[in-house]
């Protein structure tokens, strides 16, 4: 089955696709990040959104 390209929300929550821009618009406004920073936590901690929230959390500890 094709992807909806109207999708709001991602079909895998416990990941975060940096390959889909849509996903990446979905996760920037999740964590009110830019795109630079989700890459940068991505890249940091992995594609588990709940470590990328814990990553975002830290920085303002």
């Amino acid at each position: 089955m094709a992807k909806n390209p109207f999708k709001k929300n991602p079909e895998d929550a416990y990941m975060i696709n940096m390959n889909e821009s849509w996903e990446v618009i979905y996760w920037c406004k999740k964590f009110n990040c830019t795109r630079d920073q989700l890459t940068k936590a991505v890249e940091t901690v992995g594609i588990d959104p709940e470590k990328v929230r814990a990553y975002f959390i830290s920085l303002f500890n």
